[in-house]
């Protein structure tokens, strides 16, 4: 039987302009599913291949050059920071007011008001003219100090007899003190009074009796607290404090003065320090500097000296238990304690960045990679600084933001044994340092991408709030934490070869 014929399709025939183009079946539209997604597939590897080459340039470098690429990178950060520091030095403000700062209208209005109140109180010093005749006059600064005594059990009263005398024992150790004599004697003598003995109802419970020329009759009181017996009579010295104004001063708001009420839980005393600092006639720069002068010795009166002597009353395992407690504010008393609670607590902080420098030499083995490691991940603070002052205009700091060293310090040690734990068991996978970078690489940066971009954003998550400060704080800590990641990715695993490299040889050779 004959095969029917074969039909033959008739060629076709191309216009002259369609003479270079391919048939209609060689064009990708016309593939079928699976050549198409071959070609997708080729076209999406076409369009990372420059990411990839620039990838394994990188890599290359690292191995090739190991030391270079640390050397430059280290250069380039540390050229960047120290030229950002350098033209904008950093300034600290200590100042507490400012970390409760809110960028709301309502806060904004209290604070023209407090300004404007503050404006009209006038400053913290005074003149005092010369009556010599010169045109100078003298600049005064002065320091306050209300020290309060509480008694311990509210039962009874505080004026009695020997909680009286306690408590005279009590100033007269603060009056003792050498930077307390030293103060004081800095005022004038008119107003030396007014720090030794001060202004307090002992004075006027333990007067001094002055005698006459035959030395039995007394003549005259002097109300300065240093006579040996008590009158025993608090109507009479309740009585001097009103007839002078200073029953407010001295004694409670709810105190009832009465002829059968004289009950009273506490009081407190007054010592005020009239410091003379500099003149009118000085230079701005030279007032600066005395005001400072002055400042830095009230400083330390209060913590070196009055804070800790409180603390031992107060401690019952210091000393034995007194009848009463003390408690004392005064000019800047409470910037002064905040800041020794804060250095306290950063001694904490510095105690756990030292643990963790200290553990890290036996998780990592190496004495480089834990040296290098936190030094590396620390200088992203500055860094981070660099780039406010670049964005923001300012270089003012809080002082909480010295917080980000200590948080750094742990984030980056996280990182860290991230890094040199895959970087440690890629040698049990490849052999080749490039191979191992690669294999460390695919591995280490999703887990650690994972941990850093929760951190990330939970400080980021600060910056939609209304407290300037913590607002602040969140960005700083954000980019802070974001550039350790990175200079951690890109400086300390090459010096994951290099420790492998040299380090490890050296520790064979001594083996």
């Amino acid at each position: 039987m004959p095969r029917p014929p074969v039909w033959k399709a008739p060629e076709k025939q191309h216009d002259r302009a369609d003479a270079d183009l391919p048939e209609l079946e060689d064009r990708p539209d016309h593939l079928g599913l699976d050549e198409v997604a071959v070609v997708v597939n080729d076209q999406r590897t076409w369009s990372c291949d420059f990411g990839g080459r620039l990838t394994r340039s990188a890599l290359k470098s690292m191995d090739d050059c190991t030391l270079c690429w640390v050397a430059t990178a280290l250069s380039c950060v540390l050229l960047f920071t120290l030229l950002g520091v350098g033209l904008r030095p950093p300034e600290f403000v200590i100042d507490v007011d400012t970390f409760f700062m809110i960028d709301v209208a309502s806060f904004a209005q209290l604070a023209s008001y407090d300004s404007a109140m503050a404006d009209r109180s006038g400053p913290t010093f005074s003149r005092r003219l010369n009556t010599s005749g010169d045109e100078d006059s003298s600049i005064i600064i002065t320091k306050d100090l209300l020290v309060t005594y509480e008694l311990s059990d509210s039962s009874g009263t505080i004026f009695e007899e020997r909680i009286l005398s306690e408590i005279r024992s009590f100033e007269q150790r603060l009056h003792a003190m050498p930077k307390w004599q030293t103060l004081c004697g800095r005022t004038a003598p008119e107003d030396q009074g007014l720090c030794d003995p001060g202004i307090s109802l002992l004075n006027y419970n333990f007067p001094e009796m002055s005698r006459g020329d035959d030395g039995i009759v007394p003549e005259t009181l002097n109300l300065t607290g240093q006579g040996r017996n008590a009158l025993n009579n608090m109507h009479l010295v309740v009585s001097f404090l009103q007839s002078r104004g200073l029953a407010a001063l001295i004694l409670p708001k709810d105190f009832k003065f009465s002829a059968t009420n004289l009950k009273s839980n506490a009081f407190r005393s007054a010592f005020r320090f009239r410091l003379p600092c500099c003149t009118t006639h000085d230079s701005k720069e030279t007032q600066r500097v005395a005001r400072e002068s002055v400042d830095v010795q009230w400083e330390l009166l209060v913590e070196e000296s009055i804070s800790p002597l409180v603390r031992r009353l107060n401690d019952n395992g210091g000393e034995r238990q007194q009848s009463f407690r003390v408690w004392y504010d005064g000019t800047e008393v409470y910037w002064i304690e905040l800041m020794r609670t804060l250095r306290a607590d950063y001694t904490f902080a510095v105690g756990a960045m030292v643990f963790v420098m200290v553990y890290m030499p036996f998780h990592t083995g190496s004495v480089l990679l834990s040296l290098a490691g936190p030094v590396i991940s620390l200088l992203s603070v500055p860094l981070t600084y660099v780039l406010y002052a670049i964005c923001a205009n300012a270089n003012q700091i809080n002082f909480v933001n010295i917080l980000a060293l200590f948080l750094v310090t742990g984030f980056g040690a996280d990182i860290l044994f991230i890094y040199i734990d895959f970087w440690a068991e890629s040698n049990t996978h490849v052999e080749t340092h490039r191979e191992r970078l690669i294999w460390t690489y695919r591995r280490a940066i999703p887990a650690s991408m994972a941990t850093t971009a929760t951190t990330v954003l939970s400080f980021l998550a600060n910056v939609i709030s209304a407290v300037r400060a913590l607002r602040v704080f969140g960005w700083f800590m954000g980019i802070s934490v974001i550039l350790s990641w990175i200079l951690i990715t890109l400086i300390v695993v090459p010096i994951c070869v290099l420790d492998d490299r040299y380090c490890s040889r050296c520790c064979r050779r001594c083996a």
